[in-house]
């Protein structure tokens, strides 16, 4: 299991979430009929389920939508999985891609939470692949100020996701690849779970 030292603290779950216009394609579709019927909502729909799996932990969770700019959508919000229907369901896929404007919005989620009730733990997730244009270094200054978050990545299709792998790395978590379909993509979300228990 990896995370360890962190089985004995809740967590503040962070999505990073892609909704760039390739997340838009219809190759891989939720069947939550709330959720679009793209990328983006089989996206949502992993996120739903890997939330109803820590809904009887008492978490915090934060969601971050991330194109070529980023949004966040909610913060500190208490585990529920209808945090995906009241809030994600909503944002659709368009735009470029930029992770340094991601890992930049990642930032003061990270810095306003109480590590010692909270450990963060983020979830960042993307379809291509983006420059590092500096997101790397951001993301060394985040683990150096806050010795128990962690970053995971879950790359879907087929590209290298090089960036995504040097995330995981930098963030002592785990990179786990999907393939373009609704259950390659929750069952990467699940690989991810472990290292979110007590």
């Amino acid at each position: 299991m990896f995370f360890i030292g962190i089985q004995t603290n809740n967590c503040c779950s962070i999505f990073v979430n892609d909704r760039s216009i390739s997340m838009s394609n219809f190759d891989a579709v939720p069947t939550m009929e709330e959720l679009p019927n793209n990328r983006v909502g089989a996206l949502y729909e992993a996120c739903y389920k890997f939330l109803q799996k820590r809904q009887a932990m008492n978490d915090i969770a934060s969601c971050i939508m991330y194109n070529s700019n980023s949004t966040v959508l909610f913060e500190s919000q208490k585990v529920c999985p209808t945090l995906v229907t009241s809030y994600m369901a909503s944002v659709g896929a368009d735009g470029g891609t930029s992770f340094v404007n991601a890992i930049a919005a990642l930032k003061p989620i990270v810095d306003k939470n109480d590590d010692s009730k909270y450990v963060p733990l983020a979830i960042f997730m993307s379809d291509g692949e983006c420059q590092d244009n500096g997101s790397t270094a951001l993301l060394k200054s985040i683990v150096a100020s806050h010795p128990e978050f962690k970053l995971s990545a879950v790359g879907l299709g087929k590209s290298d996701h090089g960036v995504l792998k040097d995330f995981a790395s930098i963030g002592k978590g785990i990179f786990v690849k999907s393939d373009i379909n609704i259950d390659s993509l929750v069952s990467a979300y699940e690989k991810i779970l472990p290292g979110f228990k007590k």
